[in-house]
């Protein structure tokens, strides 16, 4: 939370670390930055309703696909 990143990645193999990333996505949420740090999660467990459950702003389950969507991300900020 400390580095200025724009973007935090999470990736899940089990679904219990499901709720760990929700409480992460929690933790910047009360920290004020949210609003700064774009979220995404991927795995091959992850669908769009871990997506929401989790509070992620996307979600993927292909590495190149995830690297798409970071430079997406990064575009959409520098406009």
């Amino acid at each position: 939370m400390e580095s200025g990143a724009p973007i935090l990645g999470m990736s899940a193999l089990i679904t219990p670390s499901f709720e760990s990333m929700k409480n992460t996505v929690t933790a910047i949420e009360k920290r004020g930055i949210r609003d700064r740090v774009k979220v995404i999660i991927g795995g091959g467990i992850v669908i769009e309703q871990v997506k929401r459950y989790v509070g992620a702003d996307a979600f993927t389950r292909d590495g190149a696909e995830g690297v798409k969507i970071c430079k997406e991300f990064i575009r959409k900020a520098n406009k």
